[in-house]
C-alpha cells in the first residue's frame, strides 16, 4: 500500500502556528540581497512564512516578528541588502508602520511598489503613499509601478526630482526603447525591434534546446510587446496557440509587417 503523502508545514512568524506551507505567504531574501514576497513559494533564498491574513500580519508586527527576521538578515548578510515592498497586505495605512521598521536597518535601497497585495496589478498605483515615503524615509528610495510610457517617466521626474531611481518592468517589455525615449531619444524602429526579438528568441532556443519551451517563454514577451503594433490581435492569437517554431515564426512575421505605434497601447489596463 502506498504511504499517504506528507503535506509540508511551516510556522507563521505572526501567530507562531504551524500551517500547510501552501496556505502561507513566503518572504524571501534573494541571492541579490533583496527581500521580496514570494507568491510561488519557489524563489531561491532564505525565507520566512506568514499567514494570508491582515490580522496575522498585525500580530507579526506587534510581536516584532518582522524586526527579528530583518535582524537575522542584516546581521548575517555579507552583502548590501535592498528591500522591495508594497504598501501592505490589505490596507495602505499599514505602510507608515512598515516605513518605521525599515528605517531601523541599513537598507541599501528601498524599492516601493505603491499598491497593497490584494491590488495585484489591477488597481492604479497609489502615488500619494510614495510621497509619504519621500517625506518620512531617510534612506535611498526607488519607485516601482505604472511607469509604462515616456510621459509617465517625465511626469514622475517632475513630481519627485529628488528620487533618482525607478524600476521599469512591464513598460520596458512593451517598449524596449522606453528608457531611451524617457531621456529624450527616439523610439526603436522595426529593424531594431526585430533584432531585439531575434537575439532573445535564438538565445532561448540555444539554452532550452526545445522549440516548445522557447515558444512558451516568448509568449509572455508578446503579451507586452504586441502593444506596440497596430492591428496585432489576430497574429497575437496565433502566437498564443503556437506550440512549435514554424507556427510561432509565421505569426511573428505577420506582426512585424504591421504599422508601429509611437507608444505602446495600455488602454483598458
Amino acid at each position: 500500500m502506498q504511504k499517504p503523502r506528507k503535506i509540508p508545514q511551516r510556522m507563521c512568524v505572526g501567530c507562531r502556528e504551524k500551517r500547510d506551507k501552501k496556505d502561507l505567504l513566503r518572504v524571501v531574501r534573494t541571492p541579490e540581497g533583496q527581500l521580496v514576497l514570494d507568491a510561488t513559494g519557489k524563489k531561491s533564498g532564505r525565507g520566512a512564512y506568514v499567514c494570508r491574513d491582515a490580522q496575522c500580519l498585525k500580530k507579526a508586527r506587534k510581536s516584532r516578528a518582522l524586526d527579528r527576521m530583518l535582524d537575522r538578515i542584516f546581521s548575517g548578510s555579507p552583502v548590501a541588502v535592498s528591500l522591495k515592498t508594497r504598501l501592505g497586505l490589505e490596507d495602505p495605512e499599514e505602510f507608515a508602520r512598515l516605513l518605521e521598521i525599515f528605517g531601523r536597518y541599513p537598507v541599501s535601497l528601498l524599492i516601493v511598489h505603491p499598491r497593497v497585495r490584494k491590488d495585484f496589478y489591477r488597481h492604479p498605483v497609489r502615488v500619494e503613499y510614495f510621497e509619504q515615503a519621500v517625506d518620512a524615509y531617510h534612506g535611498p528610495l526607488c519607485f516601482n509601478g505604472g511607469l509604462v510610457t515616456a510621459e509617465d517617466c517625465a511626469r514622475f521626474a517632475r513630481r519627485f526630482p529628488q528620487v533618482d531611481r525607478v524600476m521599469i518592468g512591464q513598460g520596458l517589455l512593451a517598449d524596449p526603447a522606453l528608457v531611451q525615449k524617457a531621456k529624450g531619444g527616439p523610439g526603436a524602429g522595426r529593424e531594431a525591434l526585430r533584432a531585439f526579438h531575434d537575439e532573445l528568441y535564438h538565445t532561448y532556443l540555444e539554452i532550452f534546446a526545445s522549440q516548445r519551451n522557447t515558444v512558451f517563454h516568448m509568449k509572455e514577451l508578446w503579451s507586452y510587446l504586441g502593444r506596440l503594433f497596430q492591428g496585432a490581435e489576430k497574429p497575437l492569437k496565433q502566437i498564443r496557440k503556437a506550440a512549435d517554431s514554424p507556427a510561432y515564426e509565421a505569426a511573428v512575421a505577420q506582426i512585424f509587417a504591421l504599422p508601429l505605434r509611437q507608444d505602446a497601447c495600455w488602454e483598458g489596463q
